[in-house]
């Protein structure tokens, strides 16, 4: 029965990481998908419509839409003159229970080995130099995504998209996919309720 236990447990880890992995990559491909779809409608549109354009389409996605130009200064930004779609929280000075189900996290990525993503660090001039996948999909016309972790952990995806030929520039997204860390610790929790309860069978029966 011990050794049952056992499996249950490195089953539900393994589970996990995953579930994980799969969700991360879900929200990649996602925003990779918007980013297309975005990129080929701004092409098909006028120049002066794209601001209000990309405001309402960054409300509906949660999403940070920009266009840098060929010059590399940013040309259009979704979050200007409109409310910003995400906050990147600051991990300190949280309550206990958050501090605690942040140590889990960590604990978890500790015992699967996982590659952490690099920090994201907002860029001190917002110019297209300040994203090596805008860049890239700029020269080479894209999709182009990187995964970053946000201030607290969660992932920062960003996906970029030339714009036609590059003439109007490229079209950068970002978003903090605050959801995918909310459905690992929700799982977890289901998980440890499982591990438990196999763990009382387990001290009954021995």
């Amino acid at each position: 029965v011990n050794i049952f236990a056992v499996a249950i447990l490195a089953g539900s880890i393994l589970y996990l990481d995953s579930f994980r992995s799969s969700l991360t990559q879900a929200r990649i491909d996602r925003a990779r998908s918007e980013t297309e779809m975005i990129a080929h409608m701004l092409r098909a549109i006028p120049e002066n419509t794209r601001p209000s354009i990309m405001v309402r389409l960054g409300q509906d996605s949660r999403a940070r839409l920009r266009i840098y130009g060929r010059d590399g200064n940013l040309a259009v930004d979704s979050w200007t003159g409109a409310r910003p779609t995400y906050t990147l929280r600051d991990a300190t000075g949280e309550p206990w229970y958050r501090e605690v189900a942040r140590w889990l996290d960590n604990g978890f990525d500790a015992i699967v080995r996982a590659e952490r993503p690099p920090l994201y660090v907002p860029p001190a001039v917002d110019r297209l130099s300040a994203w090596p996948e805008a860049v890239m999909a700029m020269r080479d016309g894209g999709p182009t995504e990187m995964l970053r972790r946000a201030p607290d952990g969660t992932p920062f995806i960003a996906a970029a998209r030339r714009i036609g030929d590059g003439q109007s520039g490229v079209l950068l997204l970002t978003i903090n996919a605050r959801d995918v860390r909310h459905a690992v610790r929700s799982e977890r929790g289901s998980l440890l309720l499982i591990l438990a309860a196999t763990l009382i069978v387990s001290i009954l029966l021995s």
